[in-house]
């Protein structure tokens, strides 16, 4: 919101803006302003990472809280995988593929961490 400020302004003093002692076309303001833009995207989505990987605890709550969410065993698994358990995620997935044996990804997965483990 502040970039498209700054824009403006620099449009209404005659479309020319200085950085660094250089004169900046229009084109070349607004690849900038997109990658100050782009470079913001990309913590953001660091940040939603970071969310997604919680901690143990986190998954295990959940999971006591709903025994037959088959989603929350899959996120448990998958942390497990992030954390180089792969005993553990075996175990995790074992189960939850009891809980839903029609899930073709939880089968994929688990075949794929068994060949890991081998």
């Amino acid at each position: 919101m502040v970039y498209i400020f700054i824009i403006l302004i620099a449009l209404s003093l005659g479309g020319i803006i200085f950085l660094g002692f250089r004169k900046l076309s229009l084109k070349e303001l607004s690849s900038k302003v997109w990658a100050v833009f782009m470079r913001k995207k990309q913590r953001k989505n660091q940040v939603d990472l970071a969310s997604f990987v919680k901690n143990e605890d986190y998954w295990i709550e959940l999971i006591s809280s709903d025994p037959m969410n088959v989603q929350h065993y899959k996120k448990l698994g998958e942390w497990y995988v992030y954390n180089n358990k792969v005993v553990y995620a075996i175990k995790t997935l074992e189960y939850a593929s009891k809980l839903d044996p029609k899930d073709k990804k939880i089968l994929k997965h688990l075949e794929n961490l068994k060949r890991q483990e081998v």
